[in-house]
Formats: structure tokens, sequence, C-alpha cells
């Protein structure tokens, strides 16, 4: 039970959850009534690609992870579950080639839906790979908030909407967009608490690059932009009030983000940055279905 239990940490749901309402803010944007199985073998490629993004990340992170120590958060610094020893790592690299192998496998069955949505799905696994794996290992360098932002924030939700293949195109851009640049944020604020860490492990990430004051002005320049975004999606946008202005109520937790980026604790500053960028989907989950 010990084991399964760590396995189950190590896999960290929430992150998965994030997935599946993503997915299905694209699916929401078709114009035409949901076709459920094609959404679910979707939906299934989708959960796979993560799986195999999160063992790889935890197995080729795990020094860095071990710097974390009592910096970690339920959000940052891994899981804790190789670093720790409750697992071997080779447990995680048999788990992320294995998720690989289903990507593959239900990223051919999604091709005969839509092919589009299955070369995404593949872009989406390459560039997870590419994220952690050595050599290009983008999670060290100043790129990886970027690469996931595009992965989780743009394929993900595009990966919906194709497998649907309905959605207009400007619609699916106002929505992705101001996600992007939320999402770039989050992560900025994820990776505070591990500056320390990264730092002593040898990691270059964007945060240890810029430094603090760096890292929050550009924290609160997505912020910013984000908010700018979705005020032109609506006017003069493609999207109406009822589907996009819900989100705008999320205004004063931006603004308390960006007040608060280097006077709150890490716990605090993490969690709120999952609720502005997680607030948000489910807000136009809200305003468009």
């Amino acid at each position: 039970m010990a084991a399964l239990r760590a396995f189950l940490r190590l896999t960290r749901p929430v992150f998965l959850l994030g997935g599946a309402l993503l997915y299905g803010l694209g699916a929401a944007l078709s114009t035409d009534p949901i076709v459920w199985p094609n959404y679910a073998l979707g939906q299934a490629m989708v959960t796979a690609i993560q799986l195999a993004a999160q063992y790889a990340n935890e197995y080729f992170d795990v020094e860095a992870d071990r710097q974390a120590g009592e910096r970690r958060t339920w959000l940052t610094g891994g899981s804790g579950v190789l670093a720790g020893g409750r697992l071997a790592p080779i447990t995680a690299r048999r788990a992320a080639v294995f998720t690989s192998v289903v990507s593959l496998a239900l990223a051919i069955a999604v091709g005969t839906i839509s092919g589009w949505a299955a070369l995404v799905g593949l872009l989406a696994l390459a560039g997870s790979w590419l994220y952690s794996a050595p050599p290009m290992r983008l999670v060290a360098s100043r790129y990886g908030v970027a690469m996931t932002s595009v992965i989780v924030a743009v394929l993900t939700p595009v990966t919906g909407a194709l497998v649907q293949g309905s959605a207009p195109v400007d619609r699916v851009i106002v929505v992705v967009a101001p996600l992007f640049l939320l999402h770039n944020a989050m992560l900025i604020a994820f990776e505070r608490p591990d500056v320390p860490g990264d730092t002593a492990a040898g990691k270059l990430t964007l945060s240890v690059r810029l430094g603090p004051m760096k890292s929050a002005q550009l924290h609160a320049a997505f912020i910013g932009a984000a908010l700018a975004a979705q005020v032109l999606a609506i006017q003069p946008g493609p999207l109406s009030w009822v589907e996009g202005g819900w989100a705008l109520g999320l205004a004063p937790l931006g603004a308390l983000q960006v007040g608060w980026f280097s006077r709150t604790s890490d716990t605090l500053l993490a969690t709120g940055g999952l609720g502005l960028f997680g607030g948000t989907v489910l807000c136009l989950l809200g305003g468009l279905r």
C-alpha cells in the first residue's frame, strides 16, 4: 500500500485535472454538439501524454528535487517521492516509457478522427521529452516556462477543439492567448521557491537567470497582458460578455498576485497562481457552455 500511495503522489493528480479542464474548454468552443466517443478518445491521449511528461520530469529532475527540502510546496519542488527514497527512480522511468507508448497508440487512434489533433498530440509528447530529458533539457533553461505553457495552455485546448472539428479559429485564438500568458505567470510563481535548489543543482531556469526583481516584473507583465487580452477577446473580439466576462471578475486576484509576489509565502503565491489560471479556465468553461 505504501508503494501505491507513493506512486499516486508521483503522478500528481491535480495536474491531470487541469489537463482535463483545458481539453474540455477546447471542446466547448465547438459550434456543433460534442461527439462523446471522440471526446473520450482525445482525452485519453491528452492524459497519457501528461502522465508521460510527469514521470519523465520526476525521473530526470530528481537531483534538483532533492534540493527543494523544506521549500517544497504541494505544487512546487516535484512530488518528493524519488528524492525521498519512497520509490526507485527506475519506476518513474519505466512509467514514462510505458505511458509514452500508450500515447503513441492513442495518437494513431485519434488520427482516424482528426489528423491535426493527432499531430498536435505528437508534438506535445515530443515537447514533453525535450523539456525534461537530455540533451536539450529545457526545464533547466530560460525556455522551460514558455515550452510548458505552449504544451499545457495552448496545445491541450487546441486538441479538444480539433477532435470536435467545428471550433472557429478566431474563438480558439482569443481563448488560448490569455491562458498562455497566465500560465507563464503561474509558472514563474511556481519557480520562486525552487530558485535556491535550482541554483545549487545548476538549473539555469528563467527565474534563476532573471533574479527576484526581474522575475516579479515579468510575472506582473504576463498578468497585465492576459487581462488586456481578455478584454480584447470580448470587445471587439468574437466572445460575448456572457462567454468571456466572468473571467474578468478574477482581475482582483491578479492584482493581488502582482502585489504580494515578493511578500507572501511560497505556498500562498503558488496557490494564488493556480487559482488565477484555474479560475479563468473554469469561468470560460461556464460562459461557453
